[in-house]
């Protein structure tokens, strides 16, 4: 696998990165993922929501551009933990924000 190194700009600051050349098996190792996305949603005259959204990486690009709140975590996580959540959530007769809100 070839890796590449260097250093981006976003508004005149110095971002980090490296990048690699994948190939189709590379590829679905990324496929069927889930993440855990932890935001802050900052409210007018209201206390700040620190909000965790569960979702599948094919929704995640979306997601991010879609999403007004600022993002302060993103992490992979397992499938069996999501299903655990979820079941909690669709089990309680309170409202609970779960999900990307993606449709």
């Amino acid at each position: 696998m070839i890796r590449h190194e260097g250093i981006a700009y976003l508004d005149s600051e110095e971002i980090y990165y490296h990048h690699c050349h994948l190939g189709q098996d590379d590829e679905k190792a990324f496929t069927n993922k889930w993440y855990k996305v932890i935001c802050i949603l900052r409210l007018d005259k209201l206390p700040n929501h620190k909000n965790t959204y569960y979702m599948p990486n094919h929704k995640l690009d979306r997601f991010l551009r879609n999403n007004p709140e600022e993002v302060l975590h993103i992490e992979p996580v397992d499938e069996k933990e999501v299903a655990g959540i979820i079941g909690l959530y669709s089990n309680s007769s309170t409202a609970s924000q779960t999900g990307d809100g993606i449709d």
